[in-house]
């Protein structure tokens, strides 16, 4: 068995996350199975990197950033931003009781977050 999060980059790069578990849904993984893996359009392996986290959801944005959404109950519930060679560049923290399910971006980079009922805007970040 195993969990795969997946996100495309513009010019068709492959960012991947996954874990693998048993045959009883259980994760049993080290930080190698964790970590973001990133492959051309063609599928060659890049590189790898963040492996310390323990992601729920994963974006890239028009100018191929990765921003990975470290789970709230394993993590600490930030989002992470990365350049696509794995260099961490920002680190973005909320409210310690606020649980971030899932996030999307517009077109201009604007991060919008879903917390329970609540949506939110982030302004774009500027590098």
């Amino acid at each position: 068995m195993y969990s795969a999060i997946i996100a495309i980059g513009g010019k068709g790069d492959i960012f991947a996350v996954y874990a693998l578990g048993d045959v009883y849904g259980t994760f049993n993984y080290n930080k190698e199975d964790l970590m973001t893996f990133h492959f051309t359009a063609n599928g060659k392996f890049v590189n790898k990197f963040a492996a310390d986290l323990n992601p729920g959801a994963i974006l890239v944005d028009n100018q191929s950033r990765i921003y990975l959404l470290n789970d709230n109950m394993l993590g600490d519930g930030k989002i992470r931003v990365f350049l696509n060679t794995g260099n961490e560049i920002k680190s973005i923290g909320f409210d310690r009781f606020e649980s971030i399910e899932t996030m999307t971006l517009d077109r201009q980079n604007n991060i919008f977050v879903i917390s329970g009922e609540t949506i939110r805007k982030l302004k774009a970040i500027d590098f």
